[in-house]
């Protein structure tokens, strides 16, 4: 199976806001990022991927999206030489399960510690602790910053609903590759101490395994968060020689457009966001809780990232910027919807629902345009 040594970062339905994250650690050192969609990975359009990461969102939601052929595809695409590398949900994804479609998958028999069958004590933010999971619980004992034993070396990154592995004793070829080993100031506890201890401290952070061909990486928590700079590095070292980067050929471009109205959708989208991420109010997606405050990290990775295009000169092609503006207008007037329906005493659930799902399509698409053109002037 050839492969143009390309990583693949999926950001399609099931996902949350953490992919971003992987975008901010990746970009530095590779402009050779292919965002992809469970559209991708069900039409078996991967030719090009020698890495494929799934970072954090809704397990199931992800599993229902890439469906049978899906998973299995992917299941061979890493047994044929593809690096597999799942974050959070994505770590949860690969984990011998008997709930379908997860059993598409079953890369590793290999337990967790936070899942349990009666439900401890919640001491703070319930509405985040627990995920049913068939019959049992997936429970999050602590949110926020972790210290690891990794190489030798004392690392922080966060915790948020990632996976704390079983201990292992040497079976099936698992390599421990970091640690949980200590609370810090930044950790913020949803059960009792004594209980998230014995959950975490000590346990499996972060493993990996051989699957055929192919590696799997399995991280519990974010090492990809900007706030890690150790887990930043560590992951580029760890991918770096699985890709290569390849020049775009600009010469059958076709007509293009500036970047100034969509730049003047997005600054209306951060003057509103201003007072809608205060909003006191939180919405159930799946199995995943949304915050107004989550819409933030879509629209700064898009205008950040806009303002270099707009200095460099650059432009899209015409189709994609009508349609990245035409999206960004639907998500500025479900932002105003929302508030209004918020400020009535409604929840706004299904409204915030599409908005969410309408805002992840449009940086999406704006980043597959950002990255185009990363490919051509790096």
């Amino acid at each position: 199976m050839s492969r143009c040594e390309e990583i693949g970062l999926y950001a399609g339905k099931g996902t949350s806001h953490s992919w971003l994250w992987f975008v901010e650690c990746l970009e530095k050192f590779t402009p050779s990022i292919r965002l992809l969609d469970e559209t991708d990975i069900r039409k078996k359009n991967l030719e090009s991927i020698s890495v494929i990461i799934i970072p954090g969102g809704d397990t199931i939601s992800m599993a229902h999206a890439m469906g049978k052929d899906g998973l299995s595809y992917l299941h061979n695409l890493i047994k044929s030489g593809a690096t597999y590398m799942g974050s959070c949900a994505g770590a949860y994804l690969p984990l011998k399960s008997s709930l379908k479609p997860l059993s598409h998958f079953n890369l590793v028999r290999l337990k967790v510690e936070n899942l349990v069958k009666d439900l401890p004590i919640s001491i703070a933010q319930e509405y985040k602790f627990s995920v049913p999971y068939g019959c049992r619980y997936v429970i999050h004992p602590v949110r926020g910053e972790m210290a690891l034993e990794m190489d030798g070396s004392i690392i922080h990154a966060p915790l948020y609903g990632g996976p704390s592995f079983s201990s292992i004793n040497g079976d099936g070829g698992i390599k421990i590759l970091a640690r949980y080993c200590s609370f810090t100031s930044g950790t913020e506890f949803l059960v009792d101490r004594d209980t998230a201890s014995s959950m975490l401290i000590g346990k499996p952070a972060v493993v990996k395994f051989s699957c055929g061909s192919g590696d799997v990486y399995l991280l519990g928590p974010h090492l990809e968060h900007p706030s890690t700079k150790e887990g930043n590095q560590w992951i580029r070292v760890i991918l770096s020689p699985k890709i290569t980067t390849n020049q775009d050929d600009t010469s059958e471009i076709g007509v293009r457009r500036n970047l100034t109205t969509l730049a003047s959708v997005i600054s209306d989208l951060m003057v509103a966001g201003t007072s809608f991420y205060s909003m006191p109010i939180f919405w159930k997606i799946g199995i995943k809780t949304w915050e107004p405050e989550k819409l933030h990290y879509f629209i700064d990775a898009i205008w950040k990232r806009l303002k270099w295009l707009i200095k460099l000169g650059w432009m899209v092609e015409i189709n994609e910027s009508e349609h990245l503006e035409k999206i960004a207008g639907e998500v500025l007037s479900m932002v105003k919807e929302i508030r209004s329906i918020v400020k009535d005493g409604k929840s706004a659930r299904e409204e915030a629902e599409i908005m969410f799902e309408r805002c992840r399509i449009l940086t999406k698409l704006f980043l597959e345009n950002y990255f185009a053109t990363r490919q051509i002037v790096w």
